[in-house]
């Protein structure tokens, strides 16, 4: 959505060059060691009124905006840039008289082997129009490497910590043989629904991000994994990306992710129109890979993620 200057104001508040140390990004040492981030921020409003006065109450206090945008930065963590770009600008929106937000997040040390001054991201957003629509998503997990229910909680956890997602169904847990390669331990299976704000790419990446903290490693295709986070399906959205197809192709072949989904999304419809109910029952070998339901308060628990 584009606004000419009319439209969205002519006038604005500028905070340039707005240095604080964080910790966000997704290398390990982003996340520990920190870096300095570089914030510039506009905050379009208008000041063309009859009844201006030369008072403090008419005007934004820059002091309060600069405080806004360090706690976020300096006391709260991110993978994503981009992440804490719009969590800056949700908050100016909410809490300030401002028609529209510009957002400006760089990071003058990236860690990359050749010359670069600076990476970063610029975010707009304005109050004509919504700032992010949730979406329903559905995620399946998997654990057949250590302590494999101990590893869906993690995963749940982090899930659950990502400032613009929220956990809000979780399946029950079941044992499932390996598909595939069947040279390997058994599977402890769930799927998760969520609602999100972002592009199924930004999700995939936070989902790689998990899966990487708990220890994922891709040796062997359908091998042993710690931790497997599968995105089956983003609204009625369908996607066709060289990294990412949704829903998952391989979804409605798989009981294990089948039978969760059902249990926590009983009467859901897929984007080609085919309900859940009617794809499982005309699966006659539905319980080929399900061993087990295994006992587990993931319903209730989830509620408080």
């Amino acid at each position: 959505m584009s606004l000419d200057n009319q439209q969205m104001g002519s006038d604005r508040i500028c905070l340039q060059g707005m240095r604080f140390f964080g910790y966000h990004g997704v290398l390990p040492e982003e996340r520990t060691q920190g870096q300095y981030f570089e914030v510039d921020a506009e905050l379009f409003y208008c000041l063309d009124k009859p009844e201006w006065q030369d008072d403090l109450q008419e005007t934004i206090d820059y002091s309060l905006v600069y405080q806004e945008i360090q706690e976020l930065v300096e006391h709260q963590q991110f993978y994503l840039i981009e992440t804490l770009a719009i969590r800056i600008i949700k908050q100016l929106l909410e809490k300030y008289p401002v028609e529209g937000v510009r957002i400006r997040v760089r990071k003058p040390e990236v860690p990359l082997p050749g010359a670069l001054k600076w990476a970063g991201v610029e975010i707009c957003r304005w109050k004509t129009q919504k700032l992010s629509k949730q979406t329903i998503v559905y995620v399946a997990l998997g654990s057949n490497l250590g302590d494999r229910e101990a590893n869906l909680w993690q995963a749940l956890g982090l899930l659950a910590a990502e400032p613009l997602v929220k956990v809000t169904r979780v399946s029950s847990f079941y044992e499932t043989k390996p598909v595939g390669n069947l040279e390997q331990d058994n599977f402890i299976n769930a799927v998760v629904q969520l609602d999100y704000e972002l592009s199924p790419l930004e999700l995939l990446k936070t989902l790689q991000v998990i899966e990487m903290q708990l220890g994922r490693e891709r040796l062997v295709h359908w091998g042993p994994r710690t931790i497997d986070l599968d995105l089956i399906l983003f609204g009625n959205q369908v996607v066709r990306e060289p990294e990412l197809t949704v829903p998952h192709p391989r979804m409605e072949e798989r009981d294990f992710v089948l039978v969760p989904l059902a249990e926590i999304a009983p009467d859901l419809i897929l984007p080609n129109g085919h309900s859940l109910q009617e794809i499982i029952s005309g699966r006659t070998n539905l319980q080929t890979n399900l061993l087990s339901k295994r006992a587990s308060h993931a319903t209730m628990v989830a509620k408080q993620l």
